[in-house]
C-alpha cells in the first residue's frame, strides 16, 4: 500500500442494547448510530453514512459523532422520527445539536447533518 493510503476502520459498539457498526477512516470522522422505537434499516444507515461524508472536510475539528434516531407516535397512526446528532471533538468534548423531526427518517437525518455543517462553517468563518 502507498504512503497516503487510508485503511477503513470498522469497529463495533453496543448502542441502545444492540450491536451497531462504527464506521470511519483513519484521519476522518467516525459515527455511531443508535435506533430507538424501530429496528432501523439499511437504507437509513446508508443515508446517515452519505451525510457523514459531508463532515469529512471538518475532520481536523471533529473526531466523530453520535446519531440517535427515535420513532415516536404523535397521534394514532402518525409516526415521526426524531434525529439527534452530537459532534465529538478531538479533545472528547461533546457538542449537542438541535433535534430534527420529520415523518421521513432520511429527512430528519439530513436536517440534523445540515445543522452540523452550518455550525461548523459558521465557526470556521465560511458561513
Amino acid at each position: 500500500m502507498g504512503a497516503g493510503t487510508r485503511l477503513p476502520l470498522v469497529a463495533f459498539a453496543v448502542v441502545a442494547g444492540r450491536l451497531r457498526r462504527h464506521w470511519g477512516c483513519a484521519m476522518s470522522v467516525g459515527m455511531q448510530i443508535a435506533y430507538r422505537g424501530f429496528v432501523g434499516s439499511a437504507g437509513v444507515e446508508a443515508k446517515a453514512h452519505a451525510e457523514l461524508a459531508r463532515l469529512a472536510r471538518f475532520s481536523g475539528r471533529i473526531a466523530g459523532c453520535h446519531l440517535a434516531i427515535e420513532a415516536m407516535w404523535d397521534r394514532p397512526g402518525h409516526r415521526l422520527y426524531d434525529a439527534r446528532l452530537d459532534l465529538i471533538t478531538p479533545d472528547h468534548e461533546l457538542i449537542p445539536l438541535a433535534r430534527s423531526t420529520d415523518e421521513d427518517p432520511d429527512m430528519a437525518v439530513h436536517v440534523a447533518f445540515d445543522t452540523a455543517v452550518r455550525l461548523l462553517e459558521k465557526d470556521n468563518g465560511q458561513g
